[in-house]
């Protein structure tokens, strides 16, 4: 009897759970991601994790992917983001120059002294090779969710204004950018002092260091501005950032996930770098009305930057990225700053997604220094004791009166606003064209001409044995925009990324691939891949090759 009655309660309990459990079945999988970001919260790229990325991703994932965010650098400097994602303790992060290096060695060619003359240049290379960037940090087992700006760092200094070559010989500067930072430092007579992220600031309070190239941003966030004197305003170089995730994390999503955050991340990854663009102008601003001087380099003073730091550019070409791909952003920066940037269609560059603020009403700064200053690293501690510091005379900010500041925003302004890129009309194009037709000179027209002039050192180095300049090193710009300079360069990395569409076009007639052709390499066309090699029997790697490309019939 008992038994029986086991036996009913248990049918009874089984009948009353099935709906649940079959509810429970159908629920989508939740997700998780643990990022890492230097960013304080509350400031700058932090609000715009927060207000701009983290909606879109919930919006697109369904609700069903959810982000554990460690802020201001409480899980380390960028190289322990990157070791904590290689061992799966993080999925994500939000990395500088420092922790993209580690990924990607070719991304730092994007931290290239003088490369971009404003970001309108920056947004359009970020368009038409964000696919490449992509490209090469999936080869590592990432993924760039996101090519985001840090900024066009500037120079702080609690002693010079730099100003002065002999400045950068004198002056104590930290680095933590990597290699190429500390080589144009070097060319510059600079000795850097390389440290990280999260000691910089003791460094300066302490005066183990006295200058660093950073952005407005940081210097706010991290409260290292109430030391600052000088702020330089020669924009060296652009500084990207990234936000990433490992490439199995990516991959665990769902496909119709995957697609739903791509589709959204063009616009997020737009306003998400309007935003930081406008909070480190107000972070200069700021800056400016507590005090910190601006300082504006002569002409010649620039040129003697330009000369002495794009030496820089052949030495790492070749063994941190290819010369293809140098080749390939030197011909879209070429098309651009010549007229292309006409032809684009249904985008507007830059120029118009990127208004310069208006005036802040009220400082970011105006609060009082914190009385209190964070403990020192040990690791600080340690080279400031095997260093003298310099002794710092506590003194009281003195801020400027606001006549007076705003009066210096303004100067600042038309100093670090770009000069307008001479684009000609296009119906001046076509005349022009038609002119160098007629007089038969349209060979001469195209002759390439150097954009930056490279210093000495490197137009010796570029010159052939027969006295010319060779063109895919000495960094051409066509003299005239002609019809076929018009078009959009089909460089290098366009062709693979050409190769790939072809590659799952041919995967989807044979049914062995059924998604959106879109050229990115993502696991259904590995799948894919696999299972064509399978049936022709060859070796199985899921890649695509010249030795696939030439059995499909591709290449």
């Amino acid at each position: 009897m008992k038994k029986f009655r086991f036996l009913a309660l248990t049918l009874v309990l089984l009948f009353l759970a099935g709906p649940i459990l079959a509810h429970a079945a159908d629920a989508p999988r939740q997700y998780r991601w643990k990022f890492a970001t230097q960013a304080p919260r509350g400031m700058g790229y932090a609000n715009m994790v927060v207000n701009s990325l983290l909606p879109a991703m919930r919006e697109a994932t369904e609700g069903n992917l959810a982000w554990q965010v460690y802020y201001g650098g409480v899980m380390g400097n960028d190289d322990d983001y990157v070791s904590k994602m290689y061992i799966g303790q993080l999925q994500g992060g939000g990395l500088t120059l420092v922790g993209t290096n580690l990924i990607s060695t070719e991304y730092s060619i994007l931290a290239l002294p003088f490369l971009f003359n404003g970001f309108d240049e920056v947004d359009y290379l970020r368009e038409v090779m964000y696919p490449t960037f992509d490209f090469f940090f999936q080869q590592r087992n990432f993924k760039l969710l996101m090519w985001i700006d840090m900024d066009f760092d500037l120079f702080y200094s609690t002693k010079y204004p730099f100003d002065n070559i002999e400045h950068f010989r004198q002056a104590k500067i930290l680095s933590w950018s990597g290699s190429i930072e500390e080589a144009w430092l070097r060319e510059l007579g600079a000795s850097p002092i390389p440290l990280g992220i999260v000691e910089s600031p003791a460094a300066i309070r302490t005066g183990l260091a006295d200058s660093n190239i950073t952005t407005g941003i940081w210097q706010v966030g991290t409260q290292v501005y109430t030391t600052t004197k000088f702020v330089n305003l020669a924009r060296i170089r652009y500084a990207p950032a990234a936000i990433v995730v490992t490439r199995s994390a990516w991959e665990e999503l769902p496909p119709a996930y995957q697609r739903a955050i791509m589709e959204k991340r063009p616009g997020v990854q737009d306003e998400f770098n309007i935003g930081t663009r406008k909070d480190a102008q107000a972070s200069l601003e700021g800056m400016i009305r507590y005090g910190v001087e601006p300082i504006t380099n002569s002409p010649e003073m620039m040129e003697e930057l330009k000369k002495r730091t794009m030496r820089v550019w052949p030495r790492f070409t070749g063994q941190l990225w290819p010369q293809s791909l140098l080749d390939d952003i030197v011909a879209h920066l070429s098309w651009y700053r010549t007229g292309g940037k006409e032809t684009l269609e249904g985008r507007e560059v830059a120029a118009a997604a990127q208004p310069r603020p208006a005036l802040i009403e009220e400082s970011l700064v105006s609060t009082p220094p914190p009385t209190r200053v964070a403990p020192v690293p040990v690791q600080v501690r340690e080279q400031a004791a095997r260093v003298a510091p310099v002794p710092v005379k506590e003194e009281k900010a003195k801020v400027v009166e606001p006549a007076q500041a705003e009066e210096k925003i303004a100067k600042v302004a038309a100093a670090i606003a770009p000069e307008p890129a001479a684009v000609p009309e296009p119906a001046a194009v076509e005349e022009k064209v038609e002119e160098v037709v007629a007089a038969k000179e349209v060979e001469k027209a195209q002759e390439p001409q150097v954009l930056i002039a490279p210093p000495p050192e490197v137009a010796a180095v570029v010159r052939r044995e027969d006295g010319a300049v060779d063109a895919s090193a000495a960094y051409p710009m066509p003299r005239t925009a002609t019809r076929q300079q018009i078009e959009r360069p089909q460089t290098t990395w366009w062709q693979h990324f050409m190769n790939i569409k072809a590659v799952q076009e041919k995967l989807q007639s044979m049914g062995l691939y059924n998604l959106k052709i879109d050229g990115d390499p993502g696991p259904a066309t590995r799948k894919g891949i696999s299972e064509y090699e399978t049936k022709n029997n060859l070796p199985v790697t899921g890649e695509i090759s010249d030795a696939l490309l030439e059995h499909m019939g591709i290449k």
